[in-house]
Parts: C-alpha cells; sequence; structure tokens
C-alpha cells in the first residue's frame, strides 16, 4: 500500500522529523550543566596532588560585652596552623596547633592547643572521624598582675567524634565530645557538641556559620558555654593566600544554682588572613586537605 504526500505533507513531515530530532526546550542547558558539573569532579577527583597540605592562620576579635556584670572590652589575638595528612584508602591525620591571647575587662588569658584529628573522607560525599586535644590556660588579672585561681596552669583534654557531608556547593560539620579537667584523673567536666555550615559561592568564595554548645557534667563545675560565628572567606585566584572576616559572640554563664550567678558576654567582628599550601581552592582544600576547624573555645 503507497501513502502520498503533497509538498505542504512533506514540509510538515520534514519539520517533525527535526523537532523530534532537537532536545526538548529547557532539557539541555541543565543536562550540558550537570555533564560540565560531572567533569569537573572527575578532574578533580584525578588531579595529582601531595599528600601533605595545610594551613597557616592569623586572626584578631575585638569586641564589647559584659565581665562580673559590668561593661567590659574584649580582644582577642589568635594564631594557629593546621597539616594534613592523606596516609591512603581514604584515611586521613590532621593536627592543628594553635595559641590564643585574649582579655576580658581585668582579665588576661592565654591558651595553647594541639589536637589531632583521625578521619576517613570520601570527597565526593562525607568524612566521619574521631579527634583528641590537649591544652593548657593561664590567666591573670591584668590589673594586680595576680593569677586568677580559677585559671591558673589549668590542664584539659578533650576528645570526641565528628562528621561532615558534602555537595557541589554545601559542606555540614558536626562534632560531640567530653571535656576533663586535668591529665591524671580524667574525670569528665562537660560535654560539648557543635553544628556548621559552609556554602560556596566559587570555589574561592564561602561563607559559612557555626554554633557551639557547652554543659557541665560535674557538680563542681557550673558553666554553661554557648558560641556563634558566622564568617566569609575568600581566596584570589592562583595565590596561596586569603582573607577573611565575620562576627562573633560567646556566652558563659557562671552559678547557676547559686545566689550570685555571673557572665562573662562577649560579641563583636573578626578578621584575619590564612596561608594555604598543597590545595589551590577553598572547596579543594576542604575536600582534600585540612578539613576539621578549630575546636571551640575554651576546651
Amino acid at each position: 500500500m503507497c501513502v502520498r504526500v503533497g509538498s505542504g505533507g512533506r514540509i510538515f513531515l520534514l519539520w517533525s522529523i527535526s523537532l523530534c530530532a532537537t532536545p526538548a526546550f529547557g532539557a539541555d542547558p541543565f543536562a550540558h550543566d550537570a555533564l560540565n558539573r560531572y567533569r569537573a569532579a572527575q578532574a578533580a577527583m584525578s588531579k595529582t596532588r601531595p599528600a601533605m597540605s595545610g594551613v597557616i592562620e592569623y586572626r584578631q576579635f575585638d569586641g564589647t560585652g559584659r565581665h562580673a556584670l559590668q561593661p567590659a572590652r574584649h580582644s582577642t589575638v589568635h594564631a594557629s596552623g593546621k597539616l594534613n595528612h592523606r596516609i591512603g584508602a581514604g584515611w586521613n591525620v590532621q593536627k592543628n596547633l594553635k595559641h590564643r591571647r585574649a582579655q576580658s575587662g581585668h582579665q588576661k588569658m592565654q591558651q595553647t592547643q594541639g589536637s589531632v584529628h583521625v578521619y576517613h573522607r570520601n570527597p565526593a560525599s562525607h568524612a566521619a572521624g574521631a579527634f583528641v586535644a590537649v591544652g593548657e590556660t593561664h590567666g591573670q588579672n591584668a590589673e594586680h598582675g595576680t593569677a586568677t585561681p580559677e585559671l591558673r596552669n589549668r590542664r584539659r583534654v578533650a576528645t570526641g567524634l565528628e562528621a561532615a557531608l558534602f555537595s557541589d556547593k554545601a559542606t555540614l560539620l558536626a562534632l560531640a565530645g567530653v571535656r576533663t579537667g586535668d591529665f591524671i584523673t580524667l574525670r569528665p567536666e562537660s560535654a560539648f557538641a557543635g553544628l556548621g555550615a559552609r556554602y560556596y559561592l566559587t570555589d574561592q568564595l564561602r561563607f559559612e556559620v557555626r554554633g557551639t554548645y557547652e554543659h557541665p557534667l560535674d557538680k563542681t563545675e557550673d558553666a554553661h558555654a554557648y558560641g556563634l560565628t558566622s564568617a566569609i572567606d575568600y581566596r584570589p585566584d592562583e595565590l596561596p593566600f586569603s582573607t577573611f572576616g565575620g562576627y562573633r559572640y560567646r556566652l558563659t554563664e557562671y552559678g547557676r544554682r547559686s545566689a550570685t550567678p555571673d557572665e562573662i558576654r562577649s560579641h563583636g567582628i573578626f578578621a584575619g588572613f590564612r596561608y594555604h599550601f598543597g590545595n589551590d581552592t577553598l572547596q579543594e582544600e576542604e575536600r582534600f586537605g585540612a578539613l576539621w576547624p578549630d575546636l571551640p573555645e575554651g576546651l
């Protein structure tokens, strides 16, 4: 059987065939974008990287608040370094070292802390591991030059678990652990937890927010600590330096069960810079280099 098609029918038939051969409207841009993201991810995964990478950071905080129920100025100078070593099969060891000098009203404090993080990371999806930190704190009254009893030669150990979830543009970070008051008895004094999020506007421009909480476990300790930090990080292309700035809020409440409760409250802005080695972008550093931030203040 034969079907005769007129000239008008031929034009309609050719137009129909060409339309069917063209991808649906709106589908091609999405497919092209997904293909580009896939190729970029594959290129990042196959890139040869050094087994060791890290970052050196300096930051300064300045703000106001209350100490002993009186208005007080708060300032902090913070220097830290992070070194990450990939040991194979997705396993990593990250070492952090930080030193912090702070003043709240007439009280001065110096804190040095080192931590080791052992974890497994899949750069495309997640990371999980454990950490242990050892720190020492010294305090004194800046007005009289005398040591502060509650801060004099305090040595603390903190240990816990941490995890991260990765997506194309965002990262979720969480940790939980306990803190002890000395090296000998290792008696738990408090439990702490933290939750944070990072969002990458580009590989070199990042917004992050983080909240922490510490709750006393020992009846002799009665300090509840709350912290909130938000920051923007920017690293120029092809440079090993980055700069950042943000806002920090911290509240420590003492003596909730006593007749004379006290608190130290501070808030203000901070800024600083970092030197990076072993990675080319902020996001690449997170997925293949030093992942974990410093532990919450006071641990």
